[in-house]
């Protein structure tokens, strides 16, 4: 009898096991992932930012990455659906490190949307 109940219990283990693996699969699956892409400027003959922005927009791109605040990326960005993760140059690090206030100023200068 004792063998029985322990079988049982195993299998209801699984069950259960393969039962909650299951619900987050589907979670998991109705989930999109999206595509950002980083965008440097260092180079030669490089497209104009609104041409790259324009580029992100054609192939539903919504998400950048900037290494730096450049002020014509930035203005380019205005008005467009393009989430972006900004960078803060090494220059700015020790400054902005020193107090929220410089954190904050830094942020209020550099946000594409105002």
């Amino acid at each position: 009898m004792a063998k029985r109940q322990s079988l049982a219990s195993k299998h209801g283990f699984m069950a259960s096991t393969m039962l909650l693996f299951s619900l987050l699969m589907a979670i998991f699956s109705t989930t999109s992932a999206q595509i950002g892409v980083c965008y440097g400027m260092l180079g030669n003959n490089l497209p104009t930012r609104p041409a790259v922005i324009a580029l992100y927009n054609q192939y539903n791109i919504r998400r950048m990455r900037l290494y730096d605040p450049d002020q014509a990326a930035l203005q380019a960005l205005r008005g467009t659906n393009i989430e972006v993760m900004l960078g803060v140059p090494n220059t700015d690090l020790q400054r902005i490190a020193a107090s929220q206030d410089n954190a904050n100023a830094w942020v209020q200068n550099n946000r594409t949307v105002r």
